[in-house]
């Protein structure tokens, strides 16, 4: 087959191998990259630590990471395109078939690497000029533009401002304030005590006694006045 720009090199030969037209399992195409994936083994993989099923997994790896484009840009239908087909096998698509009939040498993402490459290229010279016209400006003024690499170091060179630090609170000692002196605990005098609680009885006692005869003399009146 002829060679589809953008493809990569095991791309291409995954492609070459579809492009007879029959239906291929993922098993037919391992085989193509069965050598490669041998050599990235014994490269990759310490001595001794590795096996045929390391070659194999590897070489499966391979076709999985080279069908995606061709599927991507419409070469090639799976299952996921085509129920028809069985799980892990792969055909030409119809729209492949067709590119293949009419000579197509590019293949899609291809065009849009070119185009994204394209644009790339074009805001780099547009930033070029552009940075020509302000130089062009300046020494028009008479001024010329400092350079980059002198702005930066004058920026480092600047020395950073060292905020001073505020001066120490002076801590303002407090008074003790003097402790309070005890009120002087007052001798009782038993005996002055006692002499007093007994006037206090007689008190009460008279008191009493002349609640009582208030109460008799009273009575006595109120007899006198009933029997007149």
């Amino acid at each position: 087959m002829a060679k589809i720009a953008g493809l990569n090199d095991k791309e291409q030969r995954l492609f070459n191998s579809l492009a007879g037209g029959k239906e291929k399992s993922i098993r037919d195409l391992k085989r193509v990259f069965q050598d490669d994936a041998k050599a990235f083994v014994k490269e990759n993989y310490q001595k001794g630590t590795w096996d045929e099923s390391d070659v194999d997994a590897q070489a499966q790896s391979f076709v999985r990471n080279s069908i995606r484009r061709l599927i991507r840009d419409g070469w090639v239908e799976g299952p996921a395109q085509n129920e028809k087909l069985a799980r892990g096998t792969y055909r030409l698509s119809k729209q492949g078939e067709a590119k293949v009939e009419k000579g197509v040498t590019e293949t899609l993402s291809f065009t849009t690497r070119q185009e994204r490459k394209a644009a790339t290229l074009k805001r780099r010279e547009e930033k070029k000029a552009q940075a020509k016209a302000e130089r062009a400006k300046l020494k028009a003024k008479g001024k010329k533009a400092a350079p980059k690499k002198a702005v930066k170091a004058k920026a480092k060179a600047a020395p950073k401002k060292v905020a001073k630090k505020a001066a120490p609170v002076k801590k303002v000692a407090k008074a003790k304030a003097a402790p309070k002196k005890a009120a002087p605990v007052k001798k009782v005098d038993a005996k002055a005590e006692a002499t007093k609680k007994v006037e206090e009885a007689k008190k009460k006692a008279a008191q009493a006694q002349a609640q009582e005869k208030a109460r008799e003399a009273a009575s006595r009146a109120s007899a006198a006045a009933q029997a007149e």
